[in-house]
Formats: C-alpha cells, structure tokens, sequence
C-alpha cells in the first residue's frame, strides 16, 4: 500500500496506510529525502510517557502514532519525497525497525506556488498553536498579537503570513515593473504599513495605475454596540489621498460587498486575474488561513473585467442610494455569465477548464457579494 505526499508553497504532508495490522507496531518514522539524496529523520513533536519531553528526539526514538504526518521543516522550492519506517521495541527504550515489514516510499512533491497555468499561495494564518503561544511569552490575547502582525518587519507577521502578501500583491508589482493598469474590487482594507502601501504605490509604482471599487466593513462601537457603516473609512481616505482611483461601493446593513479580485491589463488586455479568500488586511494575511489564486488567462481576465464593469456601472446607477445597489440589472449579469460558464467552460488546456460564478445573481437581494471561480 502507497504513501503519498503532497505539498503546497508552504508545506508538505505525507499520508500513508497498510494492507494488515502490525503487530508490536509503537508508531512510524519520518525520513525526509531531498532531491540530492540526503536522508533527515523528521524531530519528533510528541513523546512517550517516560521520555524527557525537553529532549530533541527524532521520530525514530518518539515515532509518530497516526497515519499522516505534516513536515514543517520542507524549504520552500525544495523537492523531496519521504520514506516511512514502522518502529517496535520498547516505548521509551530502545526502537529499531520492525522486523519483517517493508519501509514505504512517497512520491516526490515540490513546495512551489507555480502550477501553471496557476499560482497558488497560502499562509500559515492559524494562531491556536504553540509555537505562537511561546512567541507571545506565553501570554497569548489579540492586545500581545496585534502589533507584531501589523509590522511587515515582524518575525511573527513573516511566519504566519508566509508567501502570501507575494501573492496578494504580484500583479500589482507587474503593474509596476512591467507595466499595466489594475483594476480591482476589494472589501476590507487595513494593513497600513504593508499590503496598503503597495497598493497606494507608496513605495513604488504610480497609483494612478491602480481604478479600485472598494467594498465597506461594517463594524460597531465597542461598548455602545452603535452602527460603523465603514469601519475602514479611515483606509479608504488615505488610498484616495495617494492617488489611486476608488469607487465607494458602501452596502446598507446586512449586506456584505465580499469582493477581493483584481484583474492585470497590459496593453489594453486583460492578461491575468487574482481571485482567493484574502482580505486586504493584517489579519487576512496572518490570523485566518488564507489563499490567493493567480489565474494567467486572457479568457477569465476578460470575464472578470466585464463583471468589474457591471459593478461600476451598478454603483453609477445608484447615484448614491445604497437601496438601489444590487439592481436587478446586476442580478442578471450574474444570472448570464453563470448559465453561460456552466454550459461553456473556459478551457485552460492541459485538461483544465474553470467556470467563473458572480454574485449576486439571486432574484432578490442576497446579503452577500463575491466572485468565485470553480476547477475542474
């Protein structure tokens, strides 16, 4: 029976099983193999009973007691495959390989983000863990963590963020260094001193190259529970103030305007798209576990500035009334690319086709707003 890895930007997993019980089976070993042949054997994080639980001990002397196991140590861009090795002995004594039994061998996996024609990136955004806990002195609360994740410069930030602000901002920084104009629909924006200056241009760039429709958070005033109709009124200023262009899309209560796509245009054609779950936000990118998807495809580029416009022109409609946004007129747009996606895929070749869903596209209003994209 197989072991099989697999691996994301940022880490790699490998899951096995066997065809019979093993007897006298105290649990597995972990090898590591990079692609030069080295061989590491996986640290151990559990322990048992009699074992100093201060030790460093690999997973030969404290083997892993479950089916599946997360290697956190993978370097990004490296290349490795495992070998799996059932321990027996005694627990906390002496462990040699049991006997009789074949080690198994994982296929190869490559920590990237680049799996043409897409790049997938993701976080490390979970913070029950202890390794944070320890990083915050053991004294673990949103007051202790709110600073460090915050600044870009932070080794916290950096490690529970990961790759994903690279993702979240690439095709802003092909704007930049390539050339192209943006055009984006995003909801949430509060990250001052990272993923907002990249969107200003503020550190470099020209922001005028930037057209945003910027969604509103609805939030309260801590204590009197009173209304916060765009809890990131603050943020919104000062993009405008940087000279980007933004349309204020500010939904009425109960009413979530959930974009966060942004579409690359080079030469007058849209040339790549970014989609995923990430809010342009510190906790987006470090508290919640979060992805970005970039979707090189002049077919969707093009699909999803044609929704881009219908939300613009759905706002121009409105002339400011916040009842009137959502119109009918949008509904079907929505209505039409989704029938349409459904009965005609785009084809990404290689066996890849995507169906682009938009919303709203109820009959009525439906409190909620986002694009989505479905793989096949």
């Amino acid at each position: 029976m197989p072991a099989i890895a697999f691996a994301n930007n940022d880490i790699a997993l490998v899951a096995w099983t066997f065809d019979r019980h093993l007897d006298g089976c105290l649990g597995f070993a972990i090898h590591q193999i990079d692609s030069g042949g080295k061989d590491t054997v996986l640290p151990a994080l559990a322990r048992f009973a009699p074992q100093d639980k201060s030790a460093k001990l690999t997973t030969e002397q404290a083997p892993v007691q479950k089916f599946w196991w997360k290697d956190l140590f993978a370097k990004r861009g490296e290349t490795y495959k495992y070998r799996i090795v059932p321990m027996g002995g005694t627990p906390g004594g002496t462990l040699t390989p049991l006997a009789g039994v074949e080690p198994l061998l994982s296929n190869e996996v490559t920590l990237t983000e680049k799996h043409p024609p897409f790049k997938a990136y993701f976080n490390r955004g979970i913070v029950a863990t202890q390794a944070l806990s320890h990083a915050l002195n053991d004294r673990p609360s949103v007051a202790a963590l709110t600073p460090h994740i915050q600044d870009p410069a932070d080794p916290i930030r950096i490690r529970l963020m990961g790759q994903l602000s690279e993702g979240v901002t690439s095709l802003l920084d092909r704007a930049d260094e390539e050339g192209g104009v943006i055009h984006a629909a995003l909801y949430e924006l509060n990250d001052p001193e990272g993923l907002e200056k990249r969107l200003q241009a503020a550190d470099h760039g020209d922001p005028k190259s930037r057209n945003v429709i910027l969604g509103n958070e609805q939030s309260v005033v801590p204590g009197t529970k009173e209304a916060i109709e765009d809890a990131d009124s603050a943020n919104r200023a000062a993009l405008k103030a940087a000279g980007v262009s933004v349309i204020d899309r500010i939904l009425g209560k109960g009413s979530i305007p959930h974009n966060k796509f942004m579409v690359l245009s080079q030469n007058d054609a849209p040339v790549a798209v970014l989609a995923g779950s990430t809010n342009w936000t510190s906790t987006g990118l470090c508290t919640q576990a979060n992805n970005a998807l970039i979707v090189e495809s002049k077919d969707v580029g093009r699909r999803y500035m044609d929704y881009w416009k219908a939300l613009e022109a759905d706002i121009a409609a409105a002339g400011g009334d916040e009842k009137k946004l959502q119109s009918q007129t949008l509904r079907g747009f929505a209505r039409d690319n989704n029938d349409g996606s459904i009965n005609k895929p785009i084809d990404l070749g290689d066996g890849v086709t995507v169906e682009l869903m938009f919303s709203p596209n109820t009959i009525k209003k439906f409190k909620h707003c986002c694009a989505n994209v479905t793989l096949h």
